[in-house]
């Protein structure tokens, strides 16, 4: 892999970072709940989960890429699909990002708060769709497969890590904002148009294959 592709997938992959699922979700009320030291730890634990994911999403991808054209093409419809669908529920759903701006309040045991932080995001269906869309086309099989994937997902672990330690100290603005339902729904129309048009494309790249 090529520093100027390396670089692209930087680029291509902090819309997907920042956008609204179960991990950021988590992540945001958190912050609201119990503050940055808390946020910043749990936000380690998502990164690290991300990574193991990223890792599993890659080599498989991989593997489809040597074994089955068919099988790989599938895949990529597949993630299509299923991404212009979560964009159009990320739209659709009224209740996305309407989260309580309470006080902070006493956080549970900061163990169980990290294991709840790991075990969202390496289970978390969103992140493997998008990781099965995105590491493909960034995956060279004249190269050793294996050190590209795990450079992918470090990658996406550490923007991950470095979107949390945002999330983390923009408790008080995030409170403020997140009160406004205008500005809450102008983010969903924006996410969820770029999450239907990832996937149109996605759809439409497999095609030409």
């Amino acid at each position: 892999m090529t520093l100027e592709s390396w670089l692209i997938f930087v680029a291509i992959s902090i819309v997907p970072v920042m956008s609204p699922g179960p991990s950021i979700l988590l992540s945001v009320s958190n912050s609201l709940k119990y503050g940055a030291k808390y946020t910043l730890f749990t936000g380690l634990a998502n990164a690290s989960g991300q990574v193991v994911l990223g890792c599993m999403v890659g080599l498989g991808a991989g593997a489809l890429m040597t074994a089955s054209a068919f099988l790989y093409v599938a895949l990529k419809v597949f993630a299509g699909t299923y991404l212009l669908w979560l964009g159009w529920n990320i739209i659709k759903d009224q209740s996305t990002l309407q989260l309580d701006s309470e006080s902070l309040v006493e956080a549970p045991k900061l163990t169980n708060l990290i294991v709840q932080s790991f075990l969202v995001s390496v289970t978390n269906p969103k992140a493997l769709v998008l990781m099965a869309a995105l590491f493909p086309p960034f995956i060279s099989s004249t190269g050793a497969i294996g050190t590209q994937v795990f450079l992918l997902a470090a990658t996406y672990g550490g923007l991950c890590a470095l979107n949390h330690a945002l999330i983390a100290f923009s408790g008080g603005w995030l409170r403020k904002r997140l009160q406004s339902s205008s500005i809450i729904h102008r983010i969903r129309l924006l996410v969820g148009a770029i999450f239907g048009g990832f996937g149109a494309l996605l759809i439409l790249s497999a095609r030409e294959n």
